[in-house]
């Protein structure tokens, strides 16, 4: 079972209880949630809006410029380079960026210019596929962060713009 999968499925069980408002469902995540959430609004069209937080959106991108080790972790993940035949296709089908087309959720997309484990350049190349086609997005990038801020001020700010999109949504 796919992780998105199991979203939907927790989901659909919190809406069997009755204390989901339908209307009011968003989606956010950093980092690996980051992934999770470019992946859902590519494949679930429930979504108010969404926010992406240095979130790794092409594992090719991943690969071939990550300087915090992810080099190793993305060729395990995958089972080998984007080179191997034998792995690939992975590094196309397994991409949120891949299903980019299929965004209509509004999308707030954050980005430390510093972070090393997750480029700041995949938060551009999804910027770029949902502004160049109209999808309502906005980019902020944090100057001097890494994966995620950490003085204080940028950390508000993080928060700041993550409930303002969220605001504007619902």
């Amino acid at each position: 079972v796919c992780s998105s999968d199991l979203v939907m499925a927790g989901i659909a069980a919190i809406e069997k209880m009755g204390i989901v408002d339908t209307s009011r469902i968003v989606v956010t995540g950093h980092s690996y949630g980051g992934y999770m959430t470019t992946w859902l609004i590519g494949h679930e069209h429930i979504w108010k809006a969404a926010v992406v937080g240095d979130g790794m959106v092409d594992w090719r991108q991943e690969y071939d410029q990550s300087a915090a080790g992810n080099l190793a972790w993305t060729r395990d993940s995958l089972g080998g380079t984007p080179m191997d035949p034998a792995s690939a296709e992975l590094y196309r089908s397994g991409s949120p960026i891949t299903y980019a087309s299929q965004i209509t959720t509004p999308t707030l997309i954050i980005s430390g210019t510093a972070d090393e484990t997750v480029p700041a350049t995949e938060s551009y190349e999804l910027y770029h596929a949902l502004h160049d086609r109209g999808v309502p997005v906005r980019f902020v990038a944090i100057p001097g962060a890494h994966h995620f801020p950490s003085d204080p001020v940028h950390i508000e700010g993080y928060d700041r713009v993550t409930l303002d999109w969220v605001e504007r949504y619902l």
